[in-house]
């Protein structure tokens, strides 16, 4: 039984979205994740993201030209850049390189 004098007793349920980006589908949450949007929900929350960790550094180029790469604190085979901007990051020690057995596979991303 649900205290409505305590809001600590009830769950919630979050979608967390990235700013800027579209909320996420209804169909899509239904038929994939058994989320109603409309009943399963409780608040959709804009995130901003300051920081990023990259599992490819192909990806780099975009964050260079988005004028985002001071974002990027963390990467993994980061000796397949080719960015200069990125190589001072690198030797400033602002950016780390990630452990490939720590680093989570594709399939984490994919059935999380």
């Amino acid at each position: 039984m649900l205290d409505d004098d305590n809001p600590m007793n009830r769950s919630q349920t979050y979608v967390l979205v990235q700013c800027g980006a579209p909320e996420p589908d209804a169909t899509i949450l239904a038929t994939q994740h058994g989320i109603d949007l409309s009943t399963d929900v409780d608040f959709v929350i804009p995130v901003l993201i300051t920081s990023d960790a990259l599992k490819y550094s192909s990806i780099l180029s975009f964050f260079e030209v988005l004028g985002e790469l001071s974002t990027v604190q963390a990467t993994l085979g980061s000796s397949f850049a080719t960015s200069p901007c990125f190589d001072d990051l690198l030797d400033q020690g602002r950016v780390v390189e990630m452990d490939n057995n720590l680093a989570p596979s594709d399939e984490t991303y994919v059935n999380s």
